[in-house]
């Protein structure tokens, strides 16, 4: 799998995420390219770790862009897209986490145990690949 495609997810031929990449279009190069839309995804969308969605439709890259906010999961999609969209290999990449640093409110809803494990959703990104 070379990770460029375009799948029901990461539907980076979808008008609302062509607008998020048009910002970048003008960048020749592939780094500055993955460190724009980093920041751009990183700054445009507040992370709020609370609204974990259920169905296929929360976790596609367009419907997660039209919110202005989201979770690891939202904001690692929503990046992936937009790499894709410029060819740029990407795919999920899923941790478990041991120290991760969670409000009181956060622990009561997703129930942590005294093991205190999460799970945290990041971007693996082939460079010049």
């Amino acid at each position: 799998m070379n990770y460029t495609e375009k799948t029901y997810y990461f539907d980076y031929d979808n008008p609302v995420i062509k607008d998020i990449v048009k910002e970048v279009e003008h960048l020749t190069s592939q780094q500055d390219i993955i460190e724009q839309l980093y920041l751009k995804v990183r700054d445009g969308w507040r992370y709020l770790p609370f609204n974990i969605g259920l169905t296929k439709a929360h976790f596609k890259a367009s419907n997660i862009a039209k919110k202005p906010d989201g979770h690891c999961i939202d904001k690692a999609i929503l990046y992936i897209a937009c790499l894709r969209a410029f060819n740029i290999p990407a795919r999920l990449h899923l941790a478990k986490v041991s120290n991760h640093i969670a409000t009181e409110r956060l622990e009561k809803v997703i129930a942590l145990t005294s093991w205190h494990l999460t799970v945290w959703l990041m971007c693996f990104i082939i460079i010049n690949g």
